[in-house]
């Protein structure tokens, strides 16, 4: 199941550019075709432990926090 979380505008100074947040339940990571040189690591975690990760420096981008914001506020936290 997909809820919309909210929409974030990373570039508003000088771009159009949009990126629509979900929360997804029920998924099953079954692997990847990435694109020649592209990389990606999927790292999973509950809330607290990627909190506790901002909090020591760990998680800095600013995607990332924004989702952990929209997904605490549609969850009342």
């Amino acid at each position: 199941t997909w809820k919309k979380l909210g929409t974030l505008h990373p570039e508003i100074g000088y771009s159009t550019e949009f990126i629509d947040m979900y929360e997804a339940r029920g998924l099953a990571f079954v692997g990847a075709r990435l694109d020649e040189g592209e990389f990606l690591d999927v790292v999973t975690m509950s809330e607290d432990e990627l909190l506790a990760t901002y909090d020591c420096g760990g998680v800095t981008d600013a995607k990332t926090l924004a989702a952990l914001f929209a997904f605490r506020r549609a969850h009342g936290r």
